[in-house]
């Protein structure tokens, strides 16, 4: 009989966890769980749909996991949950993957481009008609009534009509209530692209049939974060001419540069004569749900005076404009961003390196978590509903424009680093674009937490709610941590020159916009939030405040305290001595080695200040 009775009293050893490392653990654990129960409710994809995607050709897309009843296009089976495949250009539902190959086969898309036309013809797809009231715009009825593919629906304008009313329509369309806001396919000349799979624009014309005409350049990033830019970029397509619906984890940045400089060169030249407009009357019996959503242009940015001739020669090289001046010889390309703002940023840095940040105006779509940015622009904390293109559309037309100050963020390594077994010159320079705030201490080290997660290869999550829960976990346990614990012995701190004593802190926070992690607002509140400076996006300012904890962060989150206040200043220089500390730039974060951070005002950037919801 084997006796187990431990030696000399000693146990084996037992694993044993904090409390913060157990709450992390559980909240993975339920996260995991909810990842494979979603994965469970949706059934995988059968066929590649990319393959597919060129010059005037369909853009499959997966249906959702709950859709209304649908029928498919080919074969007029019932598609149901996400037993299928639609076009998002078009609009054309499948039911299976024969299907998709007679699509691709038998029934154009509507097109990119056409060549030697003078006009684009109506681009009609029969049955599956919107559930909201729809009339025929001959004889005023009701269409989509009865069982399987019944009348048809303009790719296009959304116009609907009955079978037999059909022949009786002018085949040329009008592109509807967003004429204003489409390049039409016969006023744009694509080509192949040499260093992407994919099209890329040669020419541009304006359109002789559309007044005061002002396109859209929607941008946005399916590879990052969940998949609501999919969504969003699908949307759009919908509605607009699919070339100007940009991805760019496909398309590169630079080729939505390519986009506004060629825009920016027509709506120059554009005549903006005439009374002010409004979007095309429709005649009677048009589609009710397209008639209450009618946008009004006379409102905002796009409000055109009679005699206000304005013109612009522009450049091969971008012009030599400061960026962020309003250009007044032309008229600002408007680009949709949607994303996050990493996204926001990454966008926004192509388009100063090219030189035509002064010749846009940004509206934002908020994707993902954060989005401080969206938030003080009025766009909304997330997009928690499916987008109703028209209705956003309507909002960027009555916006009004805003200045939004742009800093340089330079690092250079300390002379003292080979002290650390690190040679200077293996620490690069570094400079990088400020928006929205930097942070160094242990709300950056949150973010780095996060964003290492997020890299993993074992990192399943694709869901906004478990992102913010996995964020808070990391968050909890350095509540009990203190990792970055007297952090201003590590830090010098000159403002305007000028050195600033610190505080006992384990942060420090530099914000350039009024909010700050994910909506809070820390320079105006409580007592000292009456009495503060005046805080503004586009006063050349920074506001720099000291956090104590991760607890503070927490007290802060639900407006419980306030932060110790350093001051503003123009231009601010942070030393850090001593071993590497955590740092984040609007939500990027990295480790930031020894060495001299200065950060000073750049140039300006013009975005859309959206109008309060009613």
């Amino acid at each position: 009989m084997v006796d187990s009775t431990p030696i000399s009293g000693v146990y084996p050893p037992i694993f044993t966890f904090s409390m913060g490392e157990q709450l992390l653990i559980g909240i993975l654990m339920a996260g995991i769980i909810a990842f494979f129960l979603m994965k469970f409710n949706k059934r995988a994809l059968r066929w590649d749909f990319q393959q597919y995607y060129t010059i005037n050709k369909h853009h499959w897309c997966h249906t959702g996991s709950f859709i209304d009843p649908s029928y498919c296009s080919i074969c007029e089976a019932v598609i149901v949950a996400s037993g299928g495949a639609f076009c998002d250009c078009c609009g054309l539902f499948t039911d299976n993957e024969d299907c998709v190959d007679s699509a691709e086969k038998n029934v154009p898309c509507k097109p990119m481009t056409l060549i030697n036309s003078k006009f684009t013809h109506h681009h009609w797809v029969k049955g599956n008609l919107p559930a909201t009231s729809c009339l025929c715009m001959v004889c005023g009825d009701e269409c989509g009534e009865g069982v399987g593919l019944v009348d048809f629906m303009c790719a296009w304008c959304s116009t609907t009509v009955h079978n037999v009313c059909k022949a009786q329509l002018d085949q040329e369309c009008n592109f509807g209530e967003l004429l204003r806001f489409v390049v039409p396919p016969h006023c744009v000349q694509l080509t192949r692209a040499r260093l992407w799979r994919g099209v890329t624009v040669k020419r541009i014309s304006v359109p002789a049939e559309t007044t005061n005409w002002n396109p859209l350049i929607v941008i946005g990033n399916v590879a990052s974060g969940s998949s609501e830019a999919e969504v969003v970029l699908s949307s759009f397509r919908r509605w607009l001419n699919p070339v100007q619906v940009l991805d760019v984890s496909v398309v590169p940045v630079e080729e939505a540069a390519r986009w506004c400089r060629l825009l920016h060169e027509k709506l120059a030249t554009q005549s903006t004569s005439g009374a002010r407009e409004k979007f095309p009357s429709q005649s009677v019996g048009q589609n009710n749900h397209l008639l209450q959503k009618g946008l009004d242009v006379t409102s905002g940015d796009t409000e055109v005076v009679d005699g206000d001739h304005r013109h612009a020669a522009v450049s091969d090289d971008g012009g030599n404009q400061t960026d962020g001046q309003t250009d007044d010889s032309g008229r600002a390309v408007t680009v949709v961003i949607a994303g996050g703002d990493g996204t926001i940023g990454w966008v926004l840095n192509t388009l100063h390196k090219k030189k035509l940040l002064q010749r846009v105006k940004v509206a934002l779509v908020p994707l993902g978590t954060g989005n401080d940015l969206s938030r003080v622009l009025g766009w909304g904390s997330a997009l928690d509903a499916p987008l109703d293109v028209p209705s956003y559309v309507k909002r960027v037309v009555q916006s009004t424009s805003v200045q939004l100050d742009r800093w340089l963020v330079h690092y250079s390594p300390a002379s003292t680093l080979h002290h650390i077994n690190i040679l200077p010159s293996v620490v690069p320079t570094r400079e990088i674009y400020m928006n929205n705030y930097l942070s160094v201490g242990v709300d950056a080290l949150v973010t780095l937490r996060f964003h290492q997660a997020r890299q993993s290869p074992f990192y399943l999550f694709n869901s906004r709610l478990l992102n913010k829960l996995i964020y808070f976990g990391y968050g909890t346990k350095d509540v009990l941590e203190h990792s970055c614990e007297r952090l201003e012995k590590k830090l010098v701190v000159r403002m305007d020159g000028n050195l600033v004593p610190l505080p006992p802190l384990e942060a420090l926070v530099v914000l350039n916009i009024p909010s700050w992690g994910a909506g809070v607002r820390p320079w105006g509140m409580g007592a000292g939030g009456r009495t503060a400076p005046t805080q503004r996006m586009d006063d050349g300012l920074l506001e720099v405040m000291a956090i104590s904890s991760s607890f503070h962060i927490c007290q802060l989150q639900i407006g419980l305290s306030e932060p110790t206040r350093l001051g503003q200043c123009r231009s601010l220089q942070v030393t850090v001595a001593g071993s590497a500390v955590p740092m984040q730039v609007d939500g990027e974060p990295w480790e930031q080695q020894p060495g001299t951070i200065t950060v000073t005002h750049s140039h300006s950037a013009t975005l859309l200040s959206a109008p309060s919801l009613p």
